[in-house]
């Protein structure tokens, strides 16, 4: 997830952010707290972890969690329980041993786990658009750096988002 920096400062007053990590990063200004806690409940997401967008994932693969190892439908779980979509080294983390961990999805989720976390993104991505999120906020908030880093991977993949 692109990082973004949050500024509080009346808007008579100029503000300037610099740095390596301004380069990729999106700037919020607010004139008030009260302001940014308005923003902030606007854009709190109901459930926010992103057990929705892997159960839609799965449904789009035509897997079944019932269906699927114990050791791997405990994986999901943790997936689903975070806030954000990880990269594929940290979902490898949550298993047992990384061999394993491949060894098991191929046999039981036919495609790959970094295909996988794309489809999981884009899936959640489509998800707070349509509560009303703007493009470039659905797209930072989902994983990708940009509008068109999300459309790109939208044209390549299978997903039905």
């Amino acid at each position: 997830m692109a990082p973004v920096i949050y500024v509080v400062a009346p808007v008579d007053v100029a503000v300037s952010v610099s740095g390596a990590r301004r380069k990729h990063a999106a700037v919020r200004r607010f004139a008030s707290l009260a302001q940014l806690d308005r923003w902030r409940e606007g854009h709190a997401v109901a459930g926010a972890t992103i057990a929705a967008d892997v159960r839609a994932a799965l449904r789009q693969l035509g897997c079944r969690r019932r269906r699927l190892s114990p050791a791997l439908r405990a994986l999901l779980e943790a997936l689903g329980s975070r806030r954000a979509v990880p990269h594929l080294k940290e979902l490898q983390l949550l298993a047992s041993s990384p061999r394993s961990f491949f060894r098991a999805w191929k046999m039981e989720i036919p495609e790959r786990p970094s295909l996988f976390l794309l489809r999981v993104r884009l899936v959640r991505c489509a998800r707070l658009q349509r509560q009303g999120r703007p493009l470039e906020d659905a797209c930072r908030e989902s994983g990708f750096r940009s509008a068109a880093d999300y459309r790109r991977h939208l044209g390549r993949s299978g997903s039905k988002s």
